[in-house]
């Protein structure tokens, strides 16, 4: 994994948001939100902080490379 990791999160009962996290803040997110739990995460994401109900979490896409427009 990288050092930082894209990603982008859809919540139950709709809504959704993206960011850039550290590799290490997306391992947690992710421990959490495989673990099935209900606990609220806090990462650092690049531009501030987010809060997440790990059990509120429908699905997670995560950017396996940086996406790019042109040549």
């Amino acid at each position: 994994m990288s050092d930082t990791q894209r990603f982008d999160l859809g919540f139950v009962g709709g809504g959704t948001t993206s960011g850039t996290l550290s590799g290490a803040e997306w391992t947690r997110l992710e421990s959490a939100f495989t673990g099935g739990g209900d606990a609220v995460i806090r990462v650092e994401e690049a531009t501030g902080m987010l809060f997440v109900r790990a059990s509120q979490i429908a699905w997670a896409r995560v950017h396996q490379r940086d996406a790019r427009v042109g040549f």
